[in-house]
Order: structure tokens, then C-alpha cells, then sequence
């Protein structure tokens, strides 16, 4: 397994740390307040360089590899391997399938682990199932994978500066024009609406003012003296009865005795 990734020295795991804190996303730009030296630089674009080749899919991925690793890991708790060889190559056959999305040179080296008893899953004595070596594989590649994001990052970032007075002054004059036109755009839209507001409202005043009467006064009830007395208001006078005639005196009720 000379193949196999190690990890990274404890000096670069540092410098990556370091370099790594500085960087912040503005505007979508990856910036850096800390420039990196152009040594430091070199050595993390070899440790990505190298990253890159070993974690590349599916280049890395040999069948021939990935299935001798399978077979003498499982050959080891299953003793059923050792005797039928057509079942054999049928179950290798199902884990190669299933694992063709990693490296071969990491399935060699977990198969390694779990027979030794470095795996944390390992240790019962029997043969690791599909998902249990699945889960091996990613466990045993992640810190890999956040190394190769973390130095892509650092390469990517552009170091931040201050902008010149030149940069500065040709954005305030950017800024000014703008809010110019967008007050000289406010100030037709608003002429605008108004003129369109008296077109429309003009001739409608004129043909309802044409058809427009006079209101007439509501003649109000009568109010008794009574109620006059509790609102506070004066009651009507009542009409002076008429004179009685000479001839309605000798009659009762319009009829004459």
C-alpha cells in the first residue's frame, strides 16, 4: 500500500489553520486578509496537487485491486471462502459493485484495518457487510476530502485592500449621477400623473355638475310640547280655532235639531 494518502504533517495542518481563518466569502468573492508567501503557497499547491491524483474517481478505482483486498478480507472470517470458489466470486463480485465509488487503494487499506482490528466497527470476530465497509470507506476519506476544500480555498482566495482615492472618487461620482437621474425620473413620472389625473377627472366634474339639482329642504315633523319641553325646543304654535257660526250654534255635530 505505498499508494495510500497519510495524512498531512503537523507544521502544514498548522499553516492551513492559520491561512484558513483569514478567509471570508464578500460578494461571492473569496477574500483573504492574510497573503500567503509564495513558499507556503508552493508547498499547498503540491499537497492538492497530489490530493487531486489520489482521490480522483474512477481512475483511482482498480477492479483487479479492489477485488484481492475484498477477497482476503472476507476470506479470513468466512471459511466457506476458502472451500466454494464460485461463492466466493460471487459475494466479492456484490461488494465491488457496491463500493466502485471509492478508490481502490482505500478499500485495500480499510480491508487492512478492519482485519487488524484498527477500525472501530471490527473487533467481532466476523466479516465486515457491504454498508459496514461503506461506512469505513467514508469515515476513513473525509478528512481527506476537508483538506483537499480547505488548500482550495486558500489557493483561490485574493488577498483584500484598501481602494485608491481614485476608485473612491469615481464611485461617488457614479453614486451622484445616479441619484440625479433618479430625481429627474421621480419628477416626470409625478408631472406625468398629473396631467393624466386633470385629462380624467375633468370632463367627468363637468357632465356630473350638468345633471347636479338643487337639494330640497326635508320638512321636519311636528313637535309636541312635550318634547319640545325635554329637547329644549320650541314648540309650533298651534293655528287659532275658527269662529263658530251662528248657524253650526244650533245644530250638534252638522245636524240641526
Amino acid at each position: 500500500m505505498n499508494d495510500v494518502i497519510e495524512l498531512p504533517a503537523a507544521d502544514l495542518r498548522h499553516l492551513i489553520a492559520l491561512y484558513g481563518g483569514a478567509i471570508e466569502v464578500i460578494h461571492g468573492r473569496l477574500v483573504t486578509y492574510r497573503e500567503i508567501p509564495p513558499m507556503i503557497r508552493a508547498r499547498f499547491t503540491a499537497r492538492l496537487a497530489h490530493l487531486d491524483e489520489r482521490l480522483a474517481m474512477p481512475r483511482n478505482h482498480d477492479r483487479h485491486a479492489a477485488k484481492a483486498a475484498i477477497t482476503l478480507c472476507l476470506a479470513m472470517y468466512e471459511l466457506r471462502f476458502q472451500q466454494d470458489k464460485k461463492a466466493c466470486e460471487l459475494v466479492v463480485a456484490s461488494y465491488v459493485a457496491a463500493l466502485k465509488s471509492f478508490p481502490s487503494w482505500a478499500i485495500g487499506c480499510c480491508c487492512h484495518r478492519w482485519i487488524t482490528g484498527a477500525s472501530p466497527r471490527s473487533g467481532k470476530g466476523r466479516a465486515p457487510s457491504v454498508d459496514q465497509l461503506g461506512a469505513e470507506l467514508r469515515d476513513y476519506l473525509a478528512p481527506f476530502y476537508a483538506e483537499q476544500w480547505q488548500l482550495e480555498r486558500l489557493l483561490n482566495a485574493r488577498p483584500e485592500r484598501e481602494p485608491t482615492e481614485a476608485e473612491k472618487a469615481y464611485v461617488a461620482e457614479g453614486l451622484r449621477k445616479l441619484r440625479a437621474s433618479l430625481a429627474e425620473h421621480a419628477a416626470a413620472l409625478e408631472a406625468s400623473d398629473q396631467v393624466r389625473s386633470a385629462a380624467a377627472t375633468g370632463p367627468r366634474n363637468a357632465r356630473y355638475s350638468a345633471y347636479a339639482r338643487p337639494q330640497e329642504a326635508v320638512p321636519s315633523d311636528p313637535v309636541s310640547e312635550e318634547l319640545a319641553a325635554l329637547v329644549g325646543r320650541d314648540a309650533p304654535q298651534a293655528a287659532p280655532p275658527e269662529p263658530i257660526s251662528a248657524e253650526a250654534e244650533d245644530t250638534e255635530d252638522g245636524v240641526p235639531f
